[in-house]
């Protein structure tokens, strides 16, 4: 994984409305099977000689998840789902989406958008990046969870 992409896990991972889901995958292989009580993870191993997957499971709490230095890869389709999912939540705005647009030499613009009534939509937040349309995707949802508004209980 690149360190653009790991700098982005750090980013989304400490914000405060960031939170294990079941599906996201770490840089490490590890998969969240579940989240509550406790942070079930399993250990994914490819084996070179036909691919078998050998799964061992571990329960935490989510404090000591982050303390092993866990961190999503966001270049994971599924943890991209979850990243979205968190953003709509943090937002309350269940039809969020990110566009991504690629206008020539300039690189992907991506934004992430919310539907205001009839009248059309929002834009929550724009990222510009080189010419790759997941690293901007990436780079959006990130800002926008960072950007939502701190949580009530934070407030």
């Amino acid at each position: 994984m690149s360190d653009d992409l790991i700098d982005l896990a750090r980013r989304a991972v400490a914000s405060p409305h960031f939170r294990p889901m079941r599906g996201m995958v770490g840089i490490d292989g590890t998969v969240i099977l579940s989240t509550s009580p406790l942070v079930e993870t399993s250990e994914i191993v490819e084996w070179r000689d036909g691919g078998t997957l050998r799964r061992e499971n571990q329960e935490c709490t989510w404090a000591e998840l982050l303390a092993s230095g866990w961190l999503p890869d966001l270049d994971d389709p599924a943890t991209r789902g979850c990243l979205l999912a968190l953003v709509r939540e943090a937002l309350g705005e269940p039809l969020a989406c990110v566009e991504v647009r690629q206008p020539g030499d300039l690189g992907c613009r991506a934004c992430v958008r919310v539907p205001i009534g009839s009248e059309g939509w929002r834009v929550v937040q724009w990222w510009c990046a080189s010419q790759c349309p997941v690293m901007s995707e990436i780079a959006a949802l990130v800002a926008a969870l960072e950007a939502a508004p701190a949580p009530e209980a934070e407030r």
